[in-house]
């Protein structure tokens, strides 16, 4: 049942209110918007804001139709009806349209619509759409929406190959200043290296210069101190063991996520008609997925119980796709594993999870593998905000052998 719907169901005084404005009765203000008047009640309006307040009651109070200039009809109308039933539907807005509004719940101070378009905007931003959301902020001095943008950029596209990968089909040039600005509240590292890289090869396009004249443009951006905390890290023992240094630190702070058990189901066997399984993962935010829990296999019964080597060595490839585009291939080779027990997939680079968007998992096995069994249980499909949704490719295994997941919350 839609919001509207509710409120119909459960009159209240924001369903009074948003009926006077419906049926226009009692108006006693208007405002003309790109050639459109838009009535509404001074009292109510005033009560929201202190800028309408000092329109309508103070000293300079307007005594005509008011005229907005800065503001969509469409954006300006949003914002009325949510000063009217205090709800907005942010899943039909676009990021524009969301930055949009921010803009007008600032302009007027509406506080909480501030920081109900900031949670909105958050949840839409992708690697697509960061440059231009971060340039618009920059250029019309949006200070806690830029800090929010920057937070994202920092935590989401520094933090592994997609974004830079994602710039070759969406890139958009930011300004000159607003890079710098960009640098300076970004942590150095070598992601935000490339992205400077990149930034002035597309300068010098836009400028119509060479590439022998690279160096000109970035000596312009003033950023010797960054490529200085380069050099240093080169000489600390390169950008490997600073990668491993940062998995070490990734693995201890990382948090696990593991399905609800219900009930067993006929193993998994790994033959040449079933070698591989699939699944897609879901989040409600932003998180950078570090690797994969599943059971491990069945101990074989010619196996001696009595036998203290337990263990066999595992081989998985694994895939991760996008929208039917392919953002990571990684396998785990050889990797002792004991039997009926947890086998950890840690990804050797970790992959960053956008919010409400779907990705599918697919796992591979060889020949080698071929005759081993995992055992399968039915299990629950959301847990602490993640959605795992299993894909069934025989109806003599409806279960799952995917346990849980090992993350970092990012944003």
């Amino acid at each position: 049942m839609s919001s509207r719907s509710l409120l119909h169901a459960n009159p209240s005084l924001g369903h009074r209110y948003y009926d006077l404005f419906r049926s226009q009765k009692f108006v006693d203000c208007s405002f003309t918007v790109e050639q459109t008047n838009i009535k509404c009640h001074k009292l109510i309006l005033s009560a929201a804001s202190p800028v309408f307040e000092a329109m309508f009651y103070g000293p300079m109070s307007e005594k005509h139709s008011v005229e907005i200039l800065d503001i969509s009809t469409e954006t300006f109308r949003l914002m009325i009806e949510y000063i009217y039933t205090n709800e907005v539907d942010f899943t039909k807005e676009t990021i524009e349209n969301s930055i949009e509004l921010y803009y007008s719940a600032e302009k007027y101070i509406l506080t909480d619509l501030v920081a109900l378009c900031l949670a909105a905007i958050q949840k839409k931003l992708r690697f697509q759409n960061i440059l231009p959301t971060i340039d618009l902020s920059f250029h019309m001095d949006l200070q806690p929406l830029l800090q929010l943008c920057i937070t994202f950029f920092n935590k989401c596209c520094l933090n592994g190959y997609q974004f830079m990968n994602s710039l070759k089909s969406n890139y958009y040039h930011v300004t000159k200043n607003c890079l710098k600005l960009m640098v300076k509240l970004s942590t150095p590292c070598n992601q935000l290296n490339c992205f400077i890289r990149e930034w002035c090869h597309q300068e010098c396009k836009r400028l119509g210069l060479s590439e022998i004249d690279y160096k000109l443009v970035f000596n312009d951006l003033e950023l010797t101190e960054l490529m200085q905390f380069s050099d240093r890290q080169k000489a600390l023992g390169g950008e490997h063991n600073a990668l491993e240094r940062s998995k070490t630190h990734l693995l201890h702070e990382c948090n696990h996520i593991e399905r609800v058990y219900y009930k067993a189901c006929r193993p998994l066997m790994i033959s040449e008609a079933q070698s591989q399984i699939s699944f897609t993962l879901k989040t409600d935010r932003f998180i950078s997925l570090l690797g994969l829990v599943i059971n491990s296999r069945l101990m074989p019964r010619n196996l001696s119980e009595h036998n203290q080597d337990q263990v066999y060595f595992e081989s998985i490839d694994i895939e991760i796709q996008s929208e039917g585009e392919l953002i990571y291939r990684g396998s785990i080779v050889d990797q002792k594993t004991q039997y009926n027990c947890d086998l950890n997939i840690m990804l050797d680079r970790n992959i960053i999870l956008s919010s409400n968007d779907e990705y599918c998992i697919k796992l591979f096995w060889g020949r080698q593998a071929f005759g081993a069994e995992y055992p399968c249980s039915i299990q629950s499909n959301v847990v602490n905000g993640v959605t795992f949704l299993d894909h069934h490719t025989s109806m003599d295994c409806n279960g799952s052998i995917v346990k849980g997941i090992k993350y970092l919350n990012i944003v």
